[in-house]
């Protein structure tokens, strides 16, 4: 074995203990998101949170900007993020603007780098936010940290609190809205509340196994741990993993899809 094969063990075990030591994160480093029960629920001072907002209202824990960025300094130091494209205008991350009620929301899209792997993620807020740069950035990071397993439990959360994703205020309860990842053989969606796929598709993971050289009962134990902190039901055995998970599964090991047949969301690319 090379110092460069140890290296890259090395990283692929540190990134595969994330998910162990952070999906939990400590109470303390918690802040309070309102959601209320109805939109047109008329706006009060909160009992719960200080805040004015819609009452009555749920709440659901998150992690804020600075504590996500401690969190991810913890993982790695010389951790960044670049965003996915620059507005040749401002020299800045591009950032668009999506029409819709309420005055529509603000959308941007950058990759997180984290202990040598990166990780295309998404950040949304409502037009009307005072500092809507922090608010974008802020999400992005929370969004695509999750990717890497940190704070998964929150999202989970969420989606129990929010399962049809009606906020549109940005935060964890995206996750439901994300559109599934497609792979070949896969019925093309065009809205936007897509159901993961659910099929059996062992050519997948015989594809992803060949990739590794690993074989297929590695790629299997991958698969139910990436699933544990993804929402997804675990693979029984491997007929039983869904294209959508052979992508995530993919990220985990630092495959690209497309190197195994797969094709990633379009959306995300």
């Amino acid at each position: 074995m090379t110092d460069d094969d140890a290296d890259i063990i090395a990283l692929q075990a540190s990134l595969a203990a994330i998910p162990d030591k952070y999906a939990k994160p400590d109470p303390a480093t918690l802040s309070k998101l309102p959601k209320p029960t109805k939109r047109e629920n008329e706006k009060g001072k909160c009992d719960v949170c200080g805040g004015w907002h819609g009452l009555p209202a749920i709440h659901i824990d998150y992690m804020g900007h600075a504590d996500i960025t401690l969190a991810l300094i913890a993982i790695d130091p010389f951790w960044n993020w670049e965003p996915a494209a620059i507005d040749p205008a401002t020299g800045g991350p591009m950032i668009q603007r999506q029409d819709g009620k309420d005055g529509g929301r603000l959308v941007m899209w950058a990759r997180l780098n984290l202990l040598g792997k990166s990780i295309l993620g998404v950040g949304t807020c409502e037009t009307s936010k005072g500092d809507p740069e922090k608010e974008l950035i802020g999400d992005f990071l929370r969004n695509a940290a999750m990717r890497f397993g940190v704070a998964t439990a929150l999202w989970s959360k969420a989606d129990k609190a929010d399962p049809a994703g009606s906020d549109a205020g940005g935060g964890y309860e995206r996750q439901s809205r994300q559109r599934a990842p497609r792979g070949p053989g896969n019925a093309s969606n065009s809205g936007n509340d897509v159901p993961p796929p659910s099929g059996p598709e062992p050519a997948y993971v015989a594809s992803m196994a060949a990739a590794k050289d690993k074989g297929v009962g590695y790629i299997v134990t991958i698969a139910r741990d990436v699933a544990k902190g993804s929402g997804i039901e675990p693979p029984r055995n491997a007929a039983a993993i869904t294209p959508a998970l052979a992508v995530l599964v993919c990220e985990k090991l630092g495959i690209l899809p497309r190197d195994v047949g797969l094709q990633a969301d379009p959306d995300a690319e």
